[in-house]
């Protein structure tokens, strides 16, 4: 379906939201000195755009920040980054849900004509400009505009008053153009019908309540608008309701036993299409194309179908399916994936000494930006591969007290030839221990040769360094500390764990006790909350990784998923969830 096909006011309406969108984007950054980020404001404003003008291809539930594990091919390492700019994002969607809940409910119902037509189009609902939709695009923003993992988080920060606050207004203004159009909900019946809630469930589920009778077709209309099944999924559990409705009328005892092999079936199938690839990637076919002959077969069987009819169904559904989800992720050896978590540990750490020491004495611009941003690289990889207390790692940050030496302003006098040539091959040395391409370190070393040699130097070219260190999560004083040689360092945390003895702490340790490959997970990804499939577990239970319908799978530390969990970003889909959901959202019968 294209927007040309639906109802015109729905253009009205689309066209109202995208200003209220762009109009948003300046009264946020208007607010805070984020307005002073460059790329910032055109970088929300685009993601907005194609969020309300393209939403399929927006994509706004696949996408995940990371850091890639540049050993492994398109597998990302989860850290404690994404964990905490995921956790000013919920609650970022919380804070609007909250404060907006009246507005929100009441631009719901006003909104509701066109549940359809948006479910068709790929919106996630009939408010185009929902909470999760601002703060997604807000976060993908920061990542095209923010390199700095630190300063994207306090951006996340400061801007989330404003956010909460200007969100709120535009619903209001939203509820009074839909009320000045007469873009009513029929009634409220409907509304409750429509099932637009995003359900996501944080404890151990109750069994389904036994199904109503006469209410099987409207319990499998329910699984479709619950699950956002596309068109294809559709049409084949519509001819499995019909398959259930001849199954019921024959054996009414089965609506009472949600173990049954019909509704066990029914949940998996529904689970299952969470994870479709829907034939979009290379050599994977759609899921309802993949299962329509299995349909088939149901359908020639003698009817009514019987509980081994089912049965066997199921095991074609499990060995069939896999054709049309993503392929399992098998990251590699478990010292890539330390490597990538102990880089992301001593990077910050790096940064912050570097900077300190750029802080007691002015260099040539050259020179600080070569030693914040190659030579920190440098000795953050080498020491996370090879140890902080390794041979190239102190090598390499000796070198830093050498630069220093050679490109300070305040110089007597110019370094010798042999004083440079030295330096500039232990330059070269560096940069090569992590694989740097032959002609940008060539470049790099003429670079610096040319701006080492320039003399008399001017005192006014001074070295834009920072003006205070950045803040280290779980740093030792920075001001007194020794360089990341010394072996106190490696055992530094980034951040404040549980304590063992707190509720949280247990009720993270036996759910990953619990956790098994195959598992279907829900997380929290960037504010918005997606479904992903378990596939690994190292053989030391320290990292896991999951893959999902879009967008590349990633690996977590145990420490990370600990912390998701303590903070409610994760939970798993138990069989039956989708069925129970789906039941308890039936009319009740009078008593």
């Amino acid at each position: 379906m294209s927007l040309r096909d639906t109802d015109p006011a729905l253009h009205a309406w689309r066209q109202f939201c995208l200003d209220e969108a762009l109009d948003l984007v300046d009264r946020v950054l208007f607010d805070g000195s984020a307005r002073t980020q460059p790329g910032l404001r055109p970088a929300w404003q685009a993601q907005l755009r194609e969020a309300l003008l393209e939403p399929r291809r927006a994509g706004l539930d696949t996408a995940i920040g990371g850091v890639v594990v540049e050993t492994l091919s398109g597998v990302s390492l989860l850290c404690d980054d994404e964990v905490n700019e995921s956790i000013q994002l919920r609650g970022a969607v919380q804070a609007i849900d909250h404060e907006a809940e009246f507005v929100l409910r009441e631009l719901g119902a006003l909104a509701l004509r066109w549940y359809r037509e948006t479910d068709a189009l790929g919106y996630p609902s009939p408010v185009l400009l929902e909470a999760a939709t601002l703060a997604e695009t807000l976060d993908r923003a920061l990542h095209a505009a923010v390199p700095s993992a630190p300063r994207r988080l306090d951006l996340l920060k400061e801007l989330r008053p404003a956010l909460v606050r200007e969100a709120t207004r535009s619903y209001e203004r939203q509820c009074a153009w839909l009320q000045s159009t007469g873009a009513r909900a029929i009634d409220a019946a409907q509304a409750a019908r429509a099932g637009l809630s995003a359900r996501v469930a944080h404890a151990a589920p109750a069994p389904a309540a036994p199904i109503p009778p006469g209410q099987v077709a409207a319990l499998f209309e329910r699984l479709q608008d619950h699950a956002r099944l596309g068109p294809g999924m559709r049409e084949l559990l519509q001819g499995l309701s019909r398959l259930a409705q001849a199954s019921a009328a024959a054996e009414p005892a089965l609506l009472q036993d949600p173990q049954h092999p019909l509704w066990l079936l029914t949940d998996r199938l529904v689970a299952l299409s969470q994870l479709d690839l829907d034939g979009q990637a290379p050599g994977k076919i759609a899921l309802h194309q993949r299962l329509q002959p299995l349909m088939d077969a149901l359908q020639r069987a003698p009817q009514p179908l019987l509980t081994r009819h089912y049965e066997q169904a199921r095991v074609h559904l499990e060995r069939l399916a896999n054709a049309s989800l993503p392929d399992p992720v098998h990251p590699g050896p478990v010292a890539h994936l330390q490597q990538a978590e102990r880089h992301a540990e001593l990077l910050p750490l790096v940064q912050a000494q570097v900077v300190e020491q750029l802080q007691r004495t002015k260099l040539l611009p050259q020179a600080s930006q070569f030693l914040l941003g190659d030579w920190v690289r440098v000795i953050t990889r080498t020491s996370a591969r090879d140890g902080v207390d390794g041979p190239g790692p102190r090598r390499w940050t000796a070198v830093i007290d050498t630069l220093v030496d050679a490109a300070a302003l305040e110089r007597p006098r110019p370094p010798t030839p042999a004083e440079l040539d030295c330096l500039l091959l232990e330059v070269h040395d560096g940069l090569r221990a992590i694989d740097e391409a032959p002609a940008r370190i060539q470049r790099q070393v003429d670079e610096l040769r040319v701006a080492l040699k320039a003399w008399p130097r001017r005192a006014a070219a001074s070295a834009p360094g920072p003006e205070s260190p950045p803040e280290v999560a779980g740093s030792p004083d920075i001001q007194s500390s020794a360089w990341i040689h010394h072996a106190d360092l490696a055992t530094v945390p980034v951040a404040m764990d549980e304590s063992p003895d707190s509720p949280a702490w247990r009720d993270a340790q036996q759910w990953l006790a619990g956790l098994a490959v195959d598992d279907l997970c829900r997380a929290c990804l960037q504010g918005r909350w997606t479904a992903v499939r378990l596939d690994w577990i190292s053989d030391n239970g320290q990292f896991f990784a999951f893959s999902r319908r879009q967008g590349t799978p990633f690996c977590t530390s145990r420490r990370v998923l600990e912390r998701m969990r303590g903070e409610g970003l994760i939970t798993t889909i138990p069989a039956g969830e989708w069925l129970r959901d789906a039941v308890e959202s039936l009319p009740q019968e009078p008593a």
